[in-house]
């Protein structure tokens, strides 16, 4: 007699459990790439002057998809070490790093940190991509996760490789 009720039990949860995940959008992956010029930098030297901890690099660019106009990046570095200072690494600096890519379609937050070499500013070197972590997005970006890939090219331009997971569809 307890078959029979076990039975309907398990049957009516497996039954609302496929109609629950038959509602919901699954996560989806995205990979693209944008293209920016060099950017409008604006540098705030605070404390010591020249390079010194908690000194600010302000940019701004449009960005470019496919060759089309796509949106712009802002973003803020902000310097948080020196050459040996704290990491012990030689003519390198360590910048914080928060990165807004306002697109059409949404927003995609980036954040993280970057080693530069010592005294040139907010620029990496073409050779050395860095990678980002995706700290969140709107509209067709919420819910995004992953990471953006930032490549200086020898004109000075930038490409910003984007892979984000869990990108809810709307």
């Amino acid at each position: 007699m307890r078959t029979i009720p076990r039975f309907f039990a398990t049957t009516s949860l497996v039954t609302l459990s496929v109609m629950a995940a038959g509602c919901q959008s699954s996560p989806t992956t995205m990979d693209f790439t944008l293209v920016q010029p060099s950017p409008h930098v604006d540098v705030t030297d605070l404390g010591a002057k020249g390079d010194s901890p908690g000194d600010t690099t302000e940019i701004y660019a449009p960005l470019t998809r496919d060759g089309k106009p796509a949106g712009h990046l802002t973003g803020v570095l902000i310097l948080e070490d020196m050459p040996n200072e704290v990491v012990n690494v030689a003519d390198r600096e360590e910048r914080l790093t928060l990165l807004n890519f306002s697109l059409p379609e949404g927003d995609i937050m980036v954040g993280g940190q970057a080693m530069y070499p010592a005294g040139a500013g907010f620029y990496q070197q073409a050779d050395g991509p860095v990678v980002r972590p995706v700290i969140g997005g709107t509209k067709a970006y919420i819910g995004a996760r992953g990471e953006v890939t930032t490549t200086r090219q020898p004109d000075q331009s930038f490409t910003q490789q984007f892979h984000l997971i869990d990108v809810i569809p709307r």
